[in-house]
């Protein structure tokens, strides 16, 4: 298992250090939201409920903020049905599209003795302060086994309201069983399912089914529920709604980390493991699940930064310098970027990495960085045990 990848050493974010496209001299602060939290792994702002935010801790409770004051009770304990071994836990949380009529709340975590990936749908009470483990619906469940690491970690819904569910390799060092190429497996995958349906009706842990224009619907020899393909462990990635697609940071093996902007349209993608990383190709033999690569905008060699942490694309209102750049931190290094990103035809522009963004106090441990009710970025640290929102520094 590769010591970045392991949660009781570093796990998963970006790196790169030395001058690059679209610097911005800017330092930043931390302003603790909560702190002596057990492994947060993320936070997520309440629709429609500006006051509210909840944050997931790795063990199994998410925790309720009321104005970014913790309570005492929990939304929800899953920690009864979880397995925390190699890289399990919870690792994200995901609102319906209609969450502020139906209050359903998507959790993703690892279950069994055999490792498995398991989504479940719960039913947020009217206060949006509690929810019921009796509420819960089982959506999605598939093995990883016989590794330990590369689970993925966030879920999200596009702008077409279907849920988007990324997963690892299934772990191992260089994906020995090539899952990521191979096209009868969800593991190394992107995948695009509909949570109202369900297209195995026999089988209780799988209540989805496959949206029309899923890339290789039709084709027998291809699990339907594949939306793009070749990723190695993308732990954080998003769905930027005003770029109209998704930014899937990925974690490196030995030599790059990468992130590539896909369009929500533009489904099929091969991002190249494991045959490559980033743009370069490594000694790993195929066979591949087609040969055409998608390259990331980003790539940068490990010698700059250890272990990616996706964020988001900032539009708040607090930093406004850093308007449109898309927010990643590392795991390993402790670093922060701003980075700048242009999408023409589609595509984005291939950049190198910027300067690394200052931020008073530092960083330990990003897992997460997320937009508050604000769209202000709100970083998760699970070794510092603390969620944070970055603010602008005081003048003197």
């Amino acid at each position: 298992m590769p010591k970045k990848l392991c949660f009781l050493l570093p796990l998963i974010l970006v790196g790169c250090g030395g001058s690059g496209s679209g610097d911005t001299a800017v330092t930043l602060a931390k302003q603790v939201i909560a702190s002596g939290l057990s492994q947060p792994m993320q936070y997520k702002a309440v629709p429609g409920q500006p006051t509210l935010a909840y944050v997931v801790e790795r063990g199994g409770l998410i925790k309720v903020l009321v104005n970014d004051v913790v309570q005492s009770t929990p939304l929800l304990n899953l920690s009864a049905l979880l397995s925390t071994a190699g890289e399990g836990g919870v690792l994200g949380i995901a609102f319906d599209p209609d969450f502020t009529t139906n209050r359903y709340i998507y959790a993703h975590f690892s279950s069994g003795t055999d490792v498995d990936t398991t989504i479940v749908r719960y039913t947020v009470d009217s206060s949006f302060l509690t929810a019921s483990i009796s509420s819960s619906a089982p959506i999605f469940k598939t093995n990883q086994a016989p590794y330990g690491n590369h689970k993925g970690g966030s879920i999200n819904f596009g702008s077409d309201n279907m849920l988007y569910v990324a997963l690892g390799d299934g772990g191992s060092s260089n994906d020995p069983l090539n899952r990521s190429q191979d096209k009868t497996t969800l593991l190394g995958k992107m995948l695009r399912i509909n949570p109202t349906g369900d297209a195995y009706p026999t089988d209780p842990d799988n209540n989805y089914s496959i949206p029309a224009g899923n890339p290789f619907l039709g084709d027998s020899t291809v699990r339907p529920e594949i939306w793009s393909f070749g990723l190695r462990n993308p732990f954080r990635w998003s769905f930027d709604s005003v770029l109209g697609g998704f930014l899937i940071s990925d974690v490196g093996q030995d030599s790059y980390e990468e992130v590539s902007y896909v369009a929500i349209v533009n489904g099929g993608r091969n991002f190249g493991w494991r045959v490559r990383e980033g743009k370069h190709a490594i000694s790993n033999s195929g066979p591949t699940f087609g040969t055409a690569f998608t390259d990331p905008f980003i790539d940068y060699p490990r010698s700059a930064g250890r272990s990616i942490t996706g964020g988001f694309v900032y539009r708040g209102t607090a930093l406004p310098e850093l308007t449109g750049r898309y927010f990643v931190a590392d795991f390993v290094t402790n670093k922060f970027w701003a980075v700048p990103i242009t999408v023409v035809g589609g595509e984005a522009t291939s950049i190198t990495m910027p300067s690394a963004t200052s931020i008073t106090g530092g960083l330990n441990g990003t897992v997460s960085i997320d937009p508050d009710a604000n769209g202000e970025a709100i970083v998760t640290e699970l070794s510092a045990g603390r969620v944070s929102r970055l603010i602008p520094v005081a003048t003197p």
